[in-house]
C-alpha cells in the first residue's frame, strides 16, 4: 500500500513539473534530446528480482541499457536496446536484448524459491542438474516516461527466452531512473 501511494505522488509530481515545464516555449517536446545519460533501479524483468541499471539515449527514439542484479539465489546481468515509437516524453516501445542468470547458491535453493528459474532452465524442479549460469533472450514491450527535470518511470511486460532450455515465460518489469 505504501508502495503503490509513493508511485502516485511520484507520478503526480513529475506530472505536475512536466506541466509547469510544458507553458515555456523554450522546452523542447522530447526531453530525450536534453538527457543522454541515466541511472536507475529496475524491479522484475531480466534481473528476476532487483537490479541496478545504465541507460544511453543515442538520439530521441533509440536507447541502450546495462545493468546488474539479483534474483533469487542467482546474479543477473543484462543488456538490452529499445525502439521509442513515438517522438514524445510519454512513448510505448519495444525493444530486446541478452541477459544472463548465474547461480550463487545451492541447487535445492533455487529450485524451492524460484519457479522462473525452474521454468527456463537454471535447475531442475528437484534441485538437480544445476547449470553455473544461462543464456536469457529478454524480448519488451512497455511504455516510457521521461519528465523535463531528468526523471523517468517505465513499465513493460518481457517474455524471456532460455537458450538453456529453450522455453520462456512472460514478466513483468517496474523501473525508476534519473538522466542527466
Amino acid at each position: 500500500m505504501r508502495i503503490q501511494i509513493f508511485f502516485i505522488l511520484l507520478v503526480l509530481l513529475i506530472g505536475s513539473t512536466t506541466f509547469a515545464a510544458e507553458s515555456e516555449e523554450t522546452i523542447s517536446v522530447n526531453p530525450r534530446d536534453d538527457y543522454r545519460f541515466g541511472v536507475g533501479t529496475m524491479v522484475g524483468g531480466p534481473f528476476g528480482v532487483m537490479g541496478l541499471i545504465a541507460d544511453m539515449n543515442w538520439d530521441s527514439l533509440v536507447n541502450a541499457e546495462v545493468g546488474v542484479g539479483s534474483g533469487i539465489y542467482y546474479d543477473s546481468y543484462s543488456l538490452h536496446g529499445r525502439y521509442l515509437i513515438l517522438d514524445n516524453a510519454l512513448t510505448p516501445y519495444v525493444g530486446g536484448g541478452f541477459a544472463y542468470w548465474d547461480s550463487s547458491a545451492d541447487g535445492h535453493k533455487i529450485a524451492q524459491n524460484s519457479d522462473s528459474a525452474v521454468k527456463l532452465g537454471l535447475v531442475k524442479s528437484d534441485g538437480t542438474n544445476l547449470k553455473g549460469g544461462i543464456v536469457l533472450l529478454p524480448i519488451s514491450l512497455g511504455l516510457h516516461y521521461l519528465s523535463q527535470n531528468g526523471l523517468s518511470l517505465f513499465a513493460d511486460f518481457e517474455f524471456i527466452t532460455s537458450l538453456a532450455s529453450f522455453s520462456a515465460v512472460p514478466y513483468g518489469a517496474l523501473g525508476f531512473q534519473w538522466y542527466f
